[in-house]
């Protein structure tokens, strides 16, 4: 929750940094985006392999999820390995192969 709210707190600087400018500095956000999906995707290694606590599969589906949705390649590949094995739910193919269609799209 700690770092959740370090990464908003880096959103906002980026936010007055745009109005200060009066123009969306796109590479910023770029980067800011980038450090979320980074976070996201290391909170959900931490839940699938039970480091800091217990092993929460659920939780890090959704963390995957979250990185998957900025662009995180690697949470993609895990989200679909996921979907191909039925880890959180029922297998889910068609899921998965979107996945990894994506994920090699993007450069895994």
């Amino acid at each position: 929750e700690k770092l959740a709210a370090f990464a908003m707190k880096e959103r906002q600087k980026v936010g007055d940094l745009n109005e200060c400018h009066g123009k969306r500095p796109e590479n910023l956000q770029h980067l800011v985006s980038k450090e979320e999906a980074d976070l996201a995707f290391d909170i959900g290694i931490n839940f699938i392999t039970g480091q800091g606590g217990k092993v929460d599969l659920h939780a890090a589906a959704a963390k995957f999820r979250e990185a998957s949705a900025k662009g995180h390649v690697a949470a993609m590949a895990y989200l679909a390995w996921m979907c191909t094995l039925g880890v959180v739910g029922p297998i889910d193919t068609e899921r998965a192969a979107k996945l990894w269609d994506l994920a090699i799209k993007l450069g895994l």
